[in-house]
């Protein structure tokens, strides 16, 4: 359970109140929304998918801190705090939550987040966004490849030829503090620029009495973005774009009977550097051009980059189990090339697409006792040490049998050594024996295990889809 500052917030309220008559009637007519997630944009009314939009209007009037939080309180929509996101059960972070392969299709200005790191610690914050669409049910028709769930697009406010500035700050319990900062700016007739910041910090709500930290989960979020807009005239759009986000906060899980029992959420760690967060970068180049009245052609051209960070203690307690740190570095690109038609009947398009990714992970555990894997390691030495347990058992066998039965040929020694052996010691016995003493060689050893995975994805699509309204009832 995901666990929000009490945020304090003043409001003013401007009615402005009409003189008409109140027998008046009047209409407000309400801004159509749009999914735009899909090869055609529809409205929300006529989209086939089952989808939740929400506007940036709503998030301006919310107390939502990133996009977590539009998840929970979505239907049909859960989060893992800061793990990722589940669409009607099914975890986007693979079948059983494996992280094998992503089931949920994630997009930040029409860029999409390639890997299951990219959910823990993406750019998820949600000031100064235009909408986030949440699409639920398969979306590989509709937005390529990880979307068998569904898929959720984050789309930030594009630059317009008006001056705008807003400045929303918040505090709250735990020394939580928002400070966030929007302007947009027209520079010429055919030039706009909008500038976005956001900070935010919380001291988490998870102690650690191991080493006297009583903000073992702190989390800290600053996201800065700039939007740049060309527009020569009402036919051609060119919109550049560039989003930094360091994302980063400390371990939260809880020790179990605490919580269970009095509902403290302690971690008993020996570890202070316990962290997981990451820093990206989302690049996008976005045209759009009327060619006549029925045609149109877009172009998205897309880059992301990501360092992910991840510390924590083996054990989340005291002893000394050893460490274990990931380290991954992300990076793909995107190309879409879409050409769209639209007459009053029909309704078309088809295009091209392509994206690649790489990605580098390195699993570090250090620092870890041998000991630990004593179930696979005492098998293995009893190949070798048990012939040196056999062989001192004999050794003291032989030294007695020569003080009590003196004048024995070595012969009937090495003989009446066997049967006392034999007799003496089960081989549940010596493999017992073998495991006590590869144990006492191994106190104190400490293994450090590193693995190196290195994944490439290339994927290239042509699509096409084709709407024709047979009548007004059909479609």
């Amino acid at each position: 359970m995901k666990l929000k500052p009490l945020a304090a917030s003043i409001s003013v309220l401007m009615l402005a109140m009409s003189q008409a008559s109140f027998a008046e009637e009047k209409t407000t007519k309400l801004d159509e929304i749009t999914v735009k997630g899909e090869l055609q944009e529809r409205s929300l009314q006529d989209s086939a998918t089952s989808a939740a939009v929400i506007t940036g209007l709503e998030l301006d009037q919310s107390t939502d801190s990133d996009v977590y939080d539009i998840i929970d309180r979505t239907p049909g929509v859960s989060s893992s705090t800061h793990k990722g996101f589940t669409i009607r059960g099914i975890s986007g972070s693979g079948l059983g939550n494996s992280g094998a392969g992503q089931l949920i299709n994630v997009t930040t200005d029409g860029v999409s987040l390639p890997s299951a790191r990219s959910n823990i610690a993406g750019p998820f914050g949600v000031w100064d966004l235009e909408q986030v669409e949440v699409l639920r049910g398969p979306q590989s028709t509709q937005t390529g490849r990880n979307a068998l769930a569904g898929a959720i697009h984050i789309r930030t406010a594009n630059p317009t030829f008006e001056q705008e500035t807003k400045i929303r700050t918040d505090f709250g319990t735990k020394n939580a503090y928002t400070f966030a900062v929007a302007h947009n700016q027209p520079l010429t007739d055919e030039f706009a620029i909008r500038l976005a910041a956001e900070t935010r910090k919380q001291d988490g709500w998870v102690e650690n009495p191991t080493l006297g930290d009583k903000k073992y989960d702190q989390r800290e979020l600053t996201n800065r973005r700039i939007k740049l807009l060309f527009q020569p005239n009402d036919d051609l759009k060119v919109i550049l774009g560039n989003s930094f986000t360091h994302n980063q906060g400390g371990e939260d899980f809880v020790d179990y009977n605490d919580w269970k029992d009095n509902k403290d959420r302690n971690n008993y760690s020996d570890y202070a550097d316990a962290e997981d967060g990451a820093v990206s970068n989302v690049t996008h180049l976005d045209l759009s051009y009327q060619i006549n009245d029925n045609w149109s052609l877009n172009s998205k051209t897309g880059h992301y980059d990501e360092n992910y960070d991840r510390s924590e203690d083996n054990d989340n307690g005291p002893e000394l189990v050893g460490y274990f740190d990931q380290r991954s570095d992300t990076e793909s690109i995107s190309q879409e090339l879409k050409f769209a038609y639209k007459s009053d009947k029909l309704r078309a398009v088809f295009g091209v697409f392509y994206t690649g990714a790489d990605e580098d992970v390195v699993n570090d555990i250090r620092d870890y006792p041998v000991t630990e894997y004593r179930d696979v390691l005492l098998p293995s030495m009893r190949t070798f040490v048990r012939p040196q347990v056999e062989a001192a058992i004999k050794a003291q066998i032989e030294q007695g049998v020569r003080a009590q039965v003196p004048g024995l040929t070595d012969e009937q020694v090495n003989a009446t050594v066997e049967q006392q052996f034999a007799a003496g010691f089960s081989d549940e016995q010596l493999n017992t024996m073998t495991d006590q003493q590869s144990l006492a060689l191994l106190q104190g050893a400490k293994v450090e295990i590193q693995t190196a995975l290195k994944s490439e994805v290339t994927n290239k699509a042509i699509f096409g889809e084709v709407e024709y309204d047979i009548s007004p009832e059909w479609m």
